[in-house]
């Protein structure tokens, strides 16, 4: 049975700059504008990850619930939190547990905030909606979720202005709208104006778009560069080999194996000849001569079955071939019927 890849997010690393310090700044910019619209002193942290947010909020001496689905980010939140002090401890609690599921009881929250939760669901409203039954009288929802296209595995939403604006209603509307870039942030509250959609905020996105527009042509033009210059030196790596072809290396290892038979040939009648006392030297000339043949040509089969870029090797092991079949070879085997004419002329 597959088993379903888990959404795990990092965000007390990302805080931290463990995952980089421009990302870093990115998400301490998000943490902290969510902590600035925190009211009251009781806070549910839903989806709260590694926690954060909510240890930041206990160190301000609010009381926060952080629930998060996955027992690995519980773990780690736990840990986090046995470093604070007694204090904090006492007054931030984590669980792993379902959000619209989880038995509350009859507890009220002042605030209660959705950081990058929303768009892993595919119905949002329910969200928004089970939340304002867990509100305090003129209480507050704070939500965070990827501005755009965002293909995350787990993402099933993709949140534009008009997504946010749509949740509210007469009884509860946008208080403040917040752009982060790729992020964006909204301030849900009971009872509060409706935010307008005038010029300074048509002015926010339209500068929003402007710089991941902008942030999206500076990445092609890099990816554009980049294939110019691989361009520049595959060709010129072209230029400068001098390949052979497959047919090439075909005939090379068929004439190999031609000219390996004469040698066994040759080694064959070698030694079934005595030399007076030379046929031990010429014996090991022989045989070592057949073994660096015998390895040329493993390494001309192996070679053959490599990536395109390593055919040059053949040209190197040709040489060495055809110098050894030209030079201590065709010696040895004039050497013998030389010695052989000599021997045949003193009988």
């Amino acid at each position: 049975m597959y088993g379903v890849k888990k959404p795990l997010d990092r965000v007390t690393e990302a805080y931290f700059d463990e995952m980089g310090p421009t990302f870093g700044k990115k998400v301490r910019d998000r943490i902290h504008w969510i902590c600035e619209q925190v009211e009251g002193s009781n806070v549910l942290d839903v989806g709260c990850s590694q926690g954060i947010l909510a240890i930041l909020l206990g160190r301000e001496g609010k009381r926060v619930l952080g629930l998060d689905l996955l027992d690995e980010s519980i773990t780690y939140a736990n840990k986090a939190l046995n470093t604070e002090s007694q204090a904090t401890k006492e007054i931030v609690k984590f669980e792993v547990g379902n959000f619209m599921t989880y038995d509350f009881q009859e507890e009220k929250f002042d605030t209660i905030v959705m950081g990058e939760i929303l768009e892993h669901v595919s119905n949002p409203k329910p969200f928004i909606e089970h939340a304002k039954k867990l509100l305090n009288p003129n209480g507050k929802i704070i939500v965070t979720v990827p501005f755009g296209i965002n293909d995350y595995f787990d993402h099933k939403q993709t949140y534009y202005l008009y997504d946010l604006l749509s949740w509210s209603d007469e009884e509860f509307s946008i208080s403040s709208i917040k752009f982060f870039g790729k992020w964006i942030g909204a301030v849900y509250q009971i009872g509060s104006s409706q935010v307008e959609l005038n010029n300074l905020l048509l002015e926010s996105l339209e500068q929003t778009f402007y710089s991941v527009e902008r942030k999206l042509i500076k990445q092609i033009e890099n990816k554009n560069k980049e294939i110019a210059e691989l361009k520049e030196v595959i060709e010129d790596k072209d230029k400068k080999s001098n390949l052979l072809t497959r047919d090439e290396i075909t005939n090379l290892l068929s004439k190999f194996d031609q000219n390996f038979e004469e040698v066994k040939d040759e080694i064959k009648e070698l030694k079934d000849f005595s030399i007076n006392g030379k046929e031990e030297e010429i014996s090991k000339s022989i045989i070592q001569d057949k073994v660096e043949k015998v390895i040329i040509k493993q390494e001309l089969f192996e070679a053959f079955n490599r990536e395109e870029s390593l055919l040059q090797s053949y040209k190197k092991l040709l040489g060495k071939y055809e110098a050894l079949s030209n030079s201590k070879l065709g010696g040895l085997a004039l050497y013998y019927w030389r010695f052989k004419k000599r021997l045949r002329r003193g009988k």
